[in-house]
């Protein structure tokens, strides 16, 4: 399960990567790309909120701070223990890994709509071979 969940991680990844590329060569129309950039500074502040002010309890004795990849989680075993921390890998990607999970959404949106708007350009290179 773990190995399906880091290859959609990867996957959204690199549609996040492609679209912004699409947008920096201008293949986009100016509004569209307006509007990405807009999406991406906003992914960006709505992450650094969630990631870094966001603190959650799954149940009483555990503590999430960051959310959806949280970058610490306390436990502790009953209302009087003291909370137990751990800080793992999260802690230093739990931000660009929220950006790229908030702006995933909106890259496919943007790749699925230039897809449908320019089709192939392959069939518009063979029509040009051919004349």
């Amino acid at each position: 399960m773990a190995t399906y969940i880091i290859i959609a991680f990867l996957a959204g990844f690199v549609a996040v990567i492609i679209a912004i590329g699409k947008v920096a060569s201008g293949r986009v129309s100016k509004w569209l790309g307006i509007i990405y950039l807009s999406l991406v500074v906003a992914a960006g502040c709505i992450a650094a909120f969630t990631t870094f002010h966001y603190v959650y309890f799954m149940d009483p004795n555990t503590r999430f701070h960051g959310w959806p990849i949280p970058t610490v989680v306390f436990q502790r075993v009953d209302a009087d223990s003291p909370w137990l921390d751990f800080v793992g890998p999260t802690s230093f990607l739990a931000y660009p890994m929220n950006v790229i999970l908030f702006l995933v959404g909106p890259s496919v949106v943007l790749l699925a709509w230039t897809w449908l708007k320019h089709p192939s350009t392959k069939k518009q290179e063979s029509e040009n071979e051919r004349l």
